[in-house]
């Protein structure tokens, strides 16, 4: 019987073995570990990864104050300035569509506002504008998002707005 398998064969039939045992595991209904960070282990297919990026919009030359990348916008009262954001989503490391993304915000000061173009819409572009009362001064904002294509694929991030 060995010399019928060799040694690349019986690799061959041991990981076959494991393949079955483990595509036996997921099919009786029971989670396969998901991997975290630093547990060494590759995400399930239960989990997927989130990352939103801010990227200027076509057409807009960034001062040097605003910085979209860290998702900071500089803008004077009474103005507005626009920001480009991008959600991307994976899945077992690889990059996936996100479905319709549907985005919102919340400002720390009552005379900022924020709106997205389009809305829903992966990229987007959300337009902040200050009221002319707004004092000048380093505000936050909590950009949050919600996609369809994805299980729990919700989050938030936070960025800066400075009134100058």
């Amino acid at each position: 019987m060995r010399l019928l398998l060799g040694r690349g064969t019986r690799r061959y039939l041991a990981g076959l073995a494991a393949g079955i045992v483990f595509i036996a595991g997921c099919s009786s209904g029971q989670s396969v570990p998901s991997g975290g960070p630093g547990s060494g282990l590759a995400p399930s297919s239960n989990t997927a990864a989130f990352s939103m990026s801010g990227m200027p919009p076509q057409g807009f030359a960034p001062d040097t104050c605003t910085k979209p990348k860290i998702l900071k916008v500089c803008l004077r009262p009474g103005g507005s300035v626009k920001l480009g954001l991008k959600l991307t989503c994976h899945k077992h490391s690889v990059t996936v569509s996100c479905g319709k993304v549907t985005w919102s915000t919340k400002m720390s000061h009552a005379g900022l506002k924020g709106t997205f173009k389009p809305n829903p819409g992966n990229p987007t572009i959300e337009t902040v504008t200050a009221t002319k009362s707004t004092p000048k001064g380093h505000y936050s904002q909590t950009i949050s998002y919600r996609c369809s294509a994805l299980k729990d694929c919700k989050g938030s991030a936070k960025g800066a707005v400075w009134v100058i």
